[in-house]
């Protein structure tokens, strides 16, 4: 123990708590890992400081030597916009997590070394000059740091509550066979915890903890005293805690099942009604399953971005925010939270079990017991889609990125923040378990597995599985070509060969249709269907053909091979064709799978804007037609209201690889009466179109921009408009170029500057062409003061916050989130290319505003904005006085 008595500040927290480590048991015989950790919570540092004995037992018959730790939190080193793009992961801005090891020694006090795998911070490795014997006991001492970021999720603290599902310090991967298997789940382990925290701060943990009496020298830092708890789990892959303040603690008992769930004073009235829920779906589980051993159940509140209810080992997170919302979507989160429940009952009920069967078992709960809550069949998508017009709603139903997608549905695709970062995930296989076997021989297999568990046996629900499938041999029939759910000349593989290949998948695939030909043979209708595959995961694939009369015949393909063709003849034709219908794979991309490819209307975009200086009330309304799960094309009709002039157009854009997009289409110009000139005609014109923005942000792109730091860095647009009115031949070409940059330095304290610059020539309208004032311009003089041909604009804003996260529900019709100030100046002119270059007449203004973010209806993004504005010594005496200007929905979409 000579290198515990250095003069090293580093070392400080082991000298004080080793003790504690060495007397804590030791794993000798045991082949399960054990961690014994001492850390204290530095709430200032938002840090967890400590000192960690790992002890293991080499149990193969080879030497070992080399080891490797996993370090989580290093996954949030670095921003990840696949990661935070559309989620809500950081409040009040990107700030990253880590864990640092200080110091690594064996237990004789020899420091090793250790590396970055292949320069991957989330797993190090330790190379030992001294192999591990077969058999023999091993321990790391190990000193480290976590920083914990300011985010949502399991990993991250916001106010005063921190949650970390598991992984807050270095922990081993499984040992497998001699070699440690780094794609595979932590192996179930002994956990002795000493955490010590803030004395007005309180500990809920995934294993029982008890307050000590133990007096804790507080940091240096710190000017508070700390308190101890002590935590003890035995046989679980990781120790999930939650730490917070001003804590409402709700428990009851039925039936011997403890249930408790920890929430926030301020959360008062919404944690109630998750106590309520997760009561009733725990009496459920008791009268259908029968009884439990005494045990408890635990919910703690975390502040979630991704899944609504999120579950730890043993511990269940719940996010209370969908309680706060309209009705539809808090239905739907009360089903939520019974199924977390559900899970949690079913892991105490099946510790001998694969996760994937908990899974299984906790969805079969939770469908019963929604039907006996909610007699009507409740599906959000059936809930959304008739308001799936709103962009936001769309992108929730239909975007191509699946993260997005699961912000409300937890489909197949991998689940992004996982305390696993380099384990393969294992996608849910329930929902592909259905597709692959005859419902009454599943139901067969589940009836029996529970008759089981109520005679006191501990079956495995696979072996259960392949017995069954062993017995009834081939699953297809070669007597009926569209035998449901099967086509002959495709045989389904055997419950075995699926198991054995979708646990060497690696996770998603993409089914497509690359060719249907629809032909028709005497009286009879002939399809050819070619559907190909990439990826290398195995899926059973339901196909699904509508014909003409309205019947539907479903297909299956066993998705082995990476083509499928058949050929299918009807009396009707088929009009249809459409792949995986009930979105249960893990299809990355849906825009191939359908044909003909459906489209959807959206409501693109929608603002009101009032100018109280000139009383006016500008509106625009644009609606946007474009396939399914796709945006190369898209057809836009609009319609807009402004003080220069009324708009009216319909487009179609084709967009091309890199961001590039053509448009042509029609449009109709109604120009209203600039002071001093006469009012120009009414006009109707065709034109074409070319833009390229990079990065392209599709909808609600100020939101978007807001809340991820990206912004266009330019967005450049060429326009041709030919009047198609009276003899003249008319015409006009315009060019413009519009630059956005953002400079983030701290907690949404940022400068945006905007440079556009547009010029213009031929005939056509030579009167309404760019204009300088208005909320979209020089915001402090009147849009019809100045108009010109060509235009410069430079704008610089200055934002910060004025509270964040304000978090208020205002009647269930919207959530609020951050206020924010704003100070801004804009310096301009238009006219004619000589009067560009002409300093003098520059105009400017400055002015300042807020904007409030808030979710209409707890889901849709929209600012209310206030800004006012002063010209800066303007000549125009009616133009000398403030400008004020009030907007909704701006952000919208």
């Amino acid at each position: 123990m000579k290198y515990l008595l250095r003069n090293d500040k580093s070392l400080l927290i082991l000298y004080l708590f080793f003790p504690l480590l060495v007397c804590l048991p030791s794993l000798s015989d045991a082949e399960q890992p054990q961690y014994d950790i001492t850390a204290i919570y530095n709430e200032k540092k938002h840090t967890i400081e400590g000192t960690e004995r790992i002890t293991f037992t080499n149990s193969e018959e080879t030497e070992l030597s080399e080891i490797y730790l996993f370090l989580y939190p290093n996954l949030y080193l670095e921003k990840n916009p696949s990661q935070n793009r559309y989620l809500r992961a950081y409040p009040v801005a990107f700030n990253p997590g880590s864990i640092e090891i200080l110091s690594i020694r064996d237990i004789d006090g020899n420091k090793l070394a250790i590396t970055d795998f292949f320069g991957a911070k989330t797993l190090t490795e330790i190379r030992l000059t001294v192999p591990i014997p077969p058999k023999a006991t091993y321990s790391l001492l190990i000193q480290f740091v976590t920083r914990i970021p300011e985010r949502y999720g399991v990993f991250g603290y916001f106010r005063d509550w921190v949650t970390l599902q598991g992984g807050w310090h270095p922990y081993l991967p499984p040992l497998v066979h001699g070699r440690w298997d780094i794609h595979g789940l932590p192996p179930p382990s002994q956990f002795y915890v000493d955490l010590a925290v803030p004395k007005d701060m309180d500990v809920i943990a995934s294993a029982d903890v008890i307050l000590s009496t133990d007096v804790v020298t507080p940091p240096a830092e710190s000017k508070s005293h700390q308190k101890r708890f002590l935590g003890e789990a035995q046989s679980t892959p990781y120790f999930s805690l939650s730490i917070g303040r001003d804590l409402i603690r709700k428990e009851k008992g039925v039936n011997g099942i403890d249930l408790v769930y920890t929430y926030s004073k301020r959360n008062k009235r919404y944690g109630e009604q998750v106590f309520k829920t997760a009561e009733s779906a725990l009496s459920f589980f008791l009268s259908t399953e029968g009884p439990l051993p005494p045990t408890r159940i635990q919910l703690t509140h975390a502040s979630l971005y991704k899944d609504i209810v999120t579950a730890g080992e043993r511990l269940l997170y719940v996010d209370s925010r969908l309680f706060k919302v309209f009705p539809l979507l808090k239905e739907f989160h009360e089903i939520r939270v019974a199924k977390g429940v559900f899970q949690l009952l079913w892991q105490e009920r099946l510790p001998w079990e694969d996760p994937w069967v908990i899974e299984m078992m906790a969805e079969i709960t939770a469908d019963q017991y929604t039907k006996q809550q909610y007699p009507k069949e409740i599906r959000l998508k059936s809930w959304l889609q008739p308001i799936s017009f709103l962009p936001l709603i769309d992108q929730i139903l239909y975007a191509d990125d699946p993260l997005l997608r699961q912000i409300y549905f937890k489909k197949l695709a991998p689940e992004s923040e996982t305390i696993f970062s380099f384990h393969r995930p294992m996608l849910p296989l329930y929902p592909r378990l259905k597709k692959l076997i005859p419902p009454e021989r599943l139901e067969s297999v589940i009836t029996d597995y529970k008759r089981r568990l109520q005679r006191g046996d501990k079956p495995a629900f696979k072996t259960l599985l392949l017995d069954q499938d062993e017995k009834s041999g081939t699953l297809s029939s070669d007597n009926n070509p569209l035998d449901p759910p099967f086509s002959r000349g495709n045989p389904t593989p055997s419950v075995q060969r699926f198991f054995e290949k979708e646990f060497l998948s690696t996770g998603s695939v993409d089914f497509g249709i690359d060719k249907v030909v629809r032909k028709k043979v005497g009286k009879e209708y002939q399809t050819t269907i070619d559907i190909k595959k990439e990826g290398l995961g195995i899926e059973p694939l339901e196909i699904l053909l509508y014909e003409k009369d309205g019947t539907k015949l479903p297909l299956l393909w066993n998705g082995e091979e990476n083509r499928y063709k058949t050929i299918v003849t009807t009396l009707s034709p088929i009009n249809v064709v459409e792949l995986d219908p009930e979105e249960v794979t893990s299809d990355t991309y849906r825009g191939n799978n359908r044909d003909p490819v459906k489209w959807k209307v959206l409501l693109k975009q929608f603002h009101l804007d009032y100018n109280l200086t000139t009383q006016f009330l500008d509106y625009d309304i644009d609606l946007q037609f474009q396939p399914v799960y796709s945006t190369q094309n898209r057809i836009n009709l609009g319609f807009a209201h402004s003080e220069p002039k009324d708009i009216g157009s319909l487009q179609y854009s084709r967009v091309l690889s890199n961001k590039h997009v053509v448009t042509t289409g029609l449009s109709y110009q109604s120009p209203h009466a600039i002071p001093g000139l006469l009012p120009e005609e009414d006009v109707k014109t065709v034109n074409l179109s070319y833009s390229l923005r990079y990065p392209n942000i599709p909808f609600a792109r100020e939101y978007m921009e807001w809340l991820t730091g990206q912004y266009p860095q330019w967005d450049i647009t060429f326009e041709i408009n030919q009047n198609l009115m009276g003899n003249n031949n008319d015409y006009m070409i315009n060019g413009v170029f519009d630059l956005h940059r953002a400079f983030v330095f701290s907690n949404y304290h940022q400068f945006q500057t905007r440079l556009l610059t547009g010029v213009s020539t031929g005939a056509l309208l030579k009167n309404n062409r760019f204009f300088l004032g208005g909320e979209n311009g020089l915001r402090g003089y009147t849009p019809l003061q100045f108009e010109g041909e060509n235009i410069n604009l430079f704008s610089l804003e200055y934002l910060f916050p004025l509270a964040y996260e304000t978090d208020i529900n205002l009647s269930g019709f919207a959530l609020t989130h951050t206020l924010q100030g704003v100070l801004f100046s804009d310096w301009g002119t238009v006219g004619s290319g000589s009067e560009l270059l002409n300093l003098p007449e520059y105009k400017s203004d400055a002015g300042a505003g807020i904007r409030w973010f808030v979710d209409f209806l707890g889901v849709m993004p929209m600012t209310f904005d206030l800004n006012v504005a002063w010209p800066i010594n303007s000549l125009v005496p009616e133009e000398a006085k403030p400008h004020f200007y009030i907007s909704g929905g701006r952000l919208l979409f």
